[in-house]
């Protein structure tokens, strides 16, 4: 937007598209696919890797919700 590439629709807010990016968390197949790289031989640490990828996953979907409950309660 800065860089005059895009633009915004009219209606949304820059909050919203923030909150929009925390409930797109793309990183969760790459930390999949990593942990599975790196860990390969160690099981254990594997497992690890892949539940801290699945709560960082949940995280981001949970606050990226309450990130634009709050975002549309607020009028700028």
């Amino acid at each position: 937007m800065k860089l005059g590439i895009g633009q915004l629709p009219a209606e949304p807010r820059f909050s919203q598209v923030a909150g929009v990016g925390l409930l797109a968390d793309i990183s969760f197949t790459m930390d999949i696919f990593i942990a599975e790289l790196g860990f390969r031989a160690e099981l254990e640490l594997l497992l690890m890797a892949k539940t801290g990828a699945l709560l960082a996953s949940l995280v981001a979907g949970i606050g990226g919700y309450m990130w634009l409950r709050a975002a549309s309660n607020t009028q700028y």
